[in-house]
């Protein structure tokens, strides 16, 4: 990311800021906690004081963050639209978690142009983001262990703002699932499950009726994400990832039905 680009900075100003005063405002109908944080200025070499409402759970553990930071410096840019131009001041903070002890580097920003100027400096992102995977059931896992990569990988990417790659990922994750439990099923028809389009191994491979319907309608809303045309332009991303998930939910019944079905008698 490109405010990484000041990380030399924050570090020749190194010091350990505990999470320690701060006030509750509420505004707009919003309650925030504004905290107080020390910062060196681009303009100015001497220190300065603000409010900033700070990261609250570590993009690389995933747990509650206390605020913790080793330093921040602040830049000053300007931005001009056609009718007017306002200053718009980032703020660099080098942050430290003590639950993973890593570092974290985030940016806040306050703009005069927004009504909130006045207020406090606001989270844009931090980074590095270590993206927090989905933990599929044990009986997915099992079957299928690229189905759970390539879902995550694709996750990620929808995590990351990658909206037009995304999809086509969570359709190949699908071609995996859906395939792994046609092997699982039939055995010894693998080598042409394999080499057939997915749709005709879900029309001639898939017993289950639920589930045949709602991965044929994943493939069609995953093929819009992959092709140069989209046939279903009123449906979305949100509604790729149900159908995929809803053929997850109908092949883990039916793993864990085989499963209780070999459960003997006593």
């Amino acid at each position: 990311m490109e405010f990484f680009g000041s990380l030399s900075s924050l570090l020749s100003d190194f010091r350990l800021c505990p999470f320690n005063s701060h006030v509750i405002i509420e505004f707009k109908g919003c309650v925030k906690l504004k905290k107080i944080i020390h910062f060196k200025s681009q303009v100015l070499s001497k220190e300065f004081s603000d409010y900033y409402e700070p990261e609250k759970i570590c993009p690389i553990c995933h747990t509650s963050f206390d605020g913790t930071y080793l330093s921040a410096f602040e830049f000053l840019t300007e931005r001009k639209t056609v009718y007017h131009s306002h200053d718009i001041k980032k703020l660099y903070v080098l942050h430290y978690c003590h639950a993973c002890e890593q570092c974290f580097l985030s940016l806040y920003t306050k703009d005069s142009g927004s009504p909130y100027y006045d207020e406090i400096f606001t989270l844009v992102g931090s980074s590095p983001r270590k993206e927090k995977n989905i933990e599929f059931e044990p009986c997915i896992q099992a079957l299928s262990p690229k189905f759970c990569k390539i879902y995550n990988q694709a996750l990620s990417a929808e995590n990351n703002g990658l909206d037009d790659l995304c999809g086509f990922g969570y359709r190949r994750a699908l071609e995996f699932l859906i395939k792994d439990f046609a092997v699982k099923m039939y055995p010894d028809k693998a080598e042409t499950i394999f080499e057939m389009p997915l749709s005709n191994c879900i029309n001639n491979y898939i017993d289950n009726r639920k589930l045949r319907i709602v991965a044929s309608r994943a493939v069609w809303l995953g093929n819009d994400h992959s092709h140069y045309i989209s046939k279903h332009e009123d449906k979305d991303l949100n509604d790729l990832k149900l159908l995929v998930e809803l053929s997850r939910h109908w092949i883990a019944m039916e793993l864990e039905t085989l499963e209780a079905e070999i459960i003997p008698k006593k």
